[in-house]
């Protein structure tokens, strides 16, 4: 049985310490936070479309793109082998050194400079990653960590606060990369985590790591400026050398994103992904046989695992458990979606990340669906707090809260549907985006 503790904070916070730990108080979603506006339906995913929002000003919703031109495939084998192609690099060293490169003043040593090493800790992470279940079978005590999107000196604070990874367990789930300014440290230093440490640190999927989105939202274009000057082995990755390095660069990431598992479960009975639940789960099972590798491009059990969000206006005169979407994918589901699922699969509780919550937490449908944020002042724009779920030997859950390092420019009150403030002739001219 899952335990949550109940008690509340009312007393002043203007003397707490900039960190904090506390035990989670009940708070339900804002029932204005979230609007429908499209069904869950079997298609390919759609192009990028335009929104107004409340103020009739032009948002980029957090949606799929029209596809690229087919990523070039290669079988785990493949690059398995290329490995003996590639120097050899000691990750114990590069674990510390990007541990340690963030100097007082915020600023950050560039140790990813050589593409021979970002070579390797590809072919490393798809040969950890490929011998993983799609459903992870997880023992407390872990603690679970939300969405990160490039902010690298938060992952630093992070470990600070939670422990080391070299003695803590730790469950991530997803949306490493886009949005923040350093996206590569971030996902760098967490498969290097992930190699060093197979036995208690752990990464989903989420929907950043996806090709159709990390190719607009930020990822695509860091790869791009990063490497484009740099020379590459041209016998490993199979290019001339007038290809694009940048480019090749990030294609090799979305080989290793295409076999993060999607799904975790917790001294079985918590359940972790990135987004949310699925109208065709109904059993574990399922998510134990779902394939890998796959870049998902269709509505089904995958997408809804990366995309779908919880609504408290559910049920409602048009829907009951599942309605549209405000993304134009996947769907949203109700207080009794949860219960419903929570029953078919012996849960006590389900964790998923997706979506910016002011605390950096959020409960939902009476204490059985939790959101976890853990990137603080999302894109340096908010007032957002992180956080962090620990969930203990018995079960019992508990959060870490991480302030902002700074004030942002706005408050996060209405983030939770994850609205890109992108414009979109900006973003259709220049083909990505650096920020939300």
């Amino acid at each position: 049985m899952v335990e949550i503790p109940r008690g509340g904070k009312e007393e002043d916070e203007s003397n707490e310490p900039e960190i904090m730990q506390f035990k989670a108080s009940q708070k339900l979603l804002d029932p204005n936070k979230f609007t429908t506006e499209s069904n869950h339906q079997n298609s390919a995913l759609p192009p990028v479309t335009a929104k107004k929002d409340i103020d009739g000003i032009d948002k980029m919703l957090d949606v799929p793109t029209a596809p690229l031109k087919p990523i070039k495939k290669r079988s785990t084998v493949a690059l398995v082998a290329d490995l003996s192609k590639c120097p050899k690099i000691d990750v114990d060293d590069y674990i510390s050194r990007l541990m340690t490169s963030v100097d007082k003043d915020g600023n950050i040593t560039d140790y990813l400079t050589d593409t021979s090493v970002i070579e390797q800790i590809c072919v490393l992470a798809i040969e950890n990653l490929s011998k993983q279940p799609s459903l992870l079978e997880l023992s407390p005590k872990i603690n679970v960590v939300g969405d990160i999107h490039g902010q690298f000196t938060d992952l630093l604070r992070i470990f600070d606060l939670c422990g080391s990874p070299a003695c803590t367990k730790y469950l991530f789930l997803g949306d490493y990369v886009d949005r923040g300014p350093h996206s590569l440290e971030v996902i760098c230093l967490l498969l290097l985590l992930r190699i060093r440490y197979p036995e208690t640190f752990f990464l989903l999927r989420g929907n950043h790591e996806c090709s159709n989105i990390n190719r607009v939202y930020g990822f695509f274009r860091e790869c791009e400026k990063r490497f484009q000057r740099i020379p590459i082995n041209e016998a490993i990755w199979g290019v001339t050398a007038d290809d694009l390095k940048g480019t090749h660069v990030w294609y090799r990431f979305q080989d290793v994103f295409n076999w993060l598992p999607l799904t975790a479960l917790i001294g079985k009975k918590i359940l972790c992904m990135h987004g949310g639940l699925s109208p065709d789960l109904v059993s574990l099972d399922q998510l134990r046989n779902l394939v890998r590798p796959i870049d998902p491009d269709t509505a089904g059990i995958h997408i809804d695992l990366l995309w779908a969000d919880p609504d408290v206006n559910l049920p409602n005169k048009e829907y009951i458990d599942w309605g549209p979407s405000a993304r134009g994918i996947s769907s949203h589901f109700s207080v009794q979606a949860v219960n419903t699922a929570c029953q078919q699969m012996g849960l006590d509780l389900i964790v998923r990340g997706h979506q910016v919550v002011q605390d950096g937490y959020e409960f939902f449908g009476n204490r059985k669906l939790v959101t976890i944020f853990s990137a603080p002042n999302y894109c340096g724009d908010y007032n957002n707090s992180g956080a962090i779920m620990t969930v203990d030997i018995t079960l019992e859950a508990s959060f870490h809260i991480i302030k902002p390092l700074q004030s942002g420019k706005k408050k996060s009150k209405d983030l939770e549907v994850d609205i890109d403030d992108i414009d979109l002739d900006a973003l259709i001219a220049e083909g990505s985006a650096e920020k939300c």
